[in-house]
């Protein structure tokens, strides 16, 4: 189903990168391979039709698929995954409309270390046309509004972030550090206010604790 996203896309906080503290992309071992670590993870289905998303979890030791189904409600999908830690784990998200027929499908393995932060990203291609969907899951996941924006030059807007921790519920208490991608464009304060200053897009960035969440910003004259 993030930092950054057009309308076009499914945001869970995110991109096609992959964002793996203390992990790598090759399937090499995990010393000792013990220990639980939850994900969270957060879409933004308001542009795509989709009703259900399903992850399922698997690789070496675990000998039944692990499988989250992510709660539908007001236009977002979330939910956590506990994962147990090792090498060469395959994520594999799929996404389904209100027939019950898949849109969507995308897959990632990765190797997940005990006891550390985790930041994965996951691109859903669609199977029968349509929009990619960019899926995010991590230990923290972050959201902002108002989302992607266009502005007039000489304009302000406000932005919000929201941080949602590995048990699905929100940290309230968690600040953020705001930062512009092109200050020359679009400059943002501490407080998240952004100040359009010249045509042309950027983006917007919150961050927390390795984590981040974006929204692009197109300015016109």
């Amino acid at each position: 189903m993030q930092l950054q996203f057009s309308r076009g896309h499914l945001a869970f906080a995110l991109g096609a990168s992959l964002l793996m503290a203390g992990c790598r992309n090759a399937p090499t071992e995990v010393a000792g391979g013990e220990g639980v670590v939850a994900l969270t993870i957060r879409a933004d289905l308001a542009t795509a039709n989709v009703s259900a998303v399903v992850v399922e979890v698997t690789g070496p030791g675990i000998e039944v698929p692990i499988v989250a189904n992510l709660t539908v409600s007001a236009g977002i999908a979330s939910g956590v995954v506990e994962v147990l830690a090792g090498s060469a784990r395959v994520f594999t998200l799929r996404a389904f409309n209100e027939q019950g027929i898949e849109t969507h499908r995308g897959t990632r393995t990765v190797n997940i270390a005990p006891d550390q932060n985790a930041s994965l990203a996951v691109s859903l291609t669609p199977l029968t046309g349509g929009a990619t969907i960019d899926a995010r899951l991590g230990t923290f996941v972050i959201s902002i509004s108002p989302g992607d924006a266009q502005v007039v030059a000489g304009q302000s807007l406000q932005f919000g972030a929201t941080v949602v921790g590995a048990d699905g519920s929100p940290i309230p208490e968690a600040v953020v550090t705001w930062a512009s991608t092109n200050p020359g464009l679009v400059s943002v304060d501490a407080a998240g206010l952004a100040q359009a200053l010249n045509p042309g897009s950027t983006i917007v960035v919150a961050s927390y604790r390795g984590f981040a969440g974006s929204a692009s910003i197109t300015v016109t004259p």
